[in-house]
């Protein structure tokens, strides 16, 4: 399992919004139908693995010029801002099972699943974990 290998896993918070919509929206309506304290809960238990990347004030001219660069609206707006938010802490791949979605956007960042970040060698000069 991903969370348990020994890199160093790290995610925008915009992430964790995310996550909290689709959990507590009613799985009539395409979410998950938790309650907000169960999905905290996971929330919680999550950050001991993985460390949240800041919300910097230089990803907003990044995400703009992406956007402009690679049309995009909707539900792709927050991929742009996912591919903006790497590229600013110069993060060299995104895990995604919906690759396809960011591909567009991810430009030399590379987009890969669970399964295929498993076998990346780790990046040099860095230590596995914080």
């Amino acid at each position: 399992m991903l969370i348990e290998s020994p890199r160093r896993l790290v995610f925008p918070a915009q992430v964790i919004r995310e996550y909290l919509a689709v959990a507590t929206r009613p799985i009539a309506a395409n979410g998950l139908g938790m309650t907000t304290t169960a999905a905290l809960e996971n929330i919680w238990e999550f950050r001991v693995h993985v460390r949240l990347l800041p919300e910097e004030k230089p990803i907003l001219p990044t995400f703009l010029r992406l956007v402009e660069a690679v049309p995009c609206a909707g539900k792709r707006i927050h991929d742009a801002h996912i591919v903006a938010t790497a590229i600013v802490h110069r993060i060299g791949a995104i895990v995604s099972l919906n690759g396809d979605d960011l591909a567009p956007l991810a430009g030399p960042i590379a987009i890969v699943t669970p399964a295929e970040a498993l076998r990346l060698p780790p990046r040099r000069g860095r230590s596995a974990r914080r």
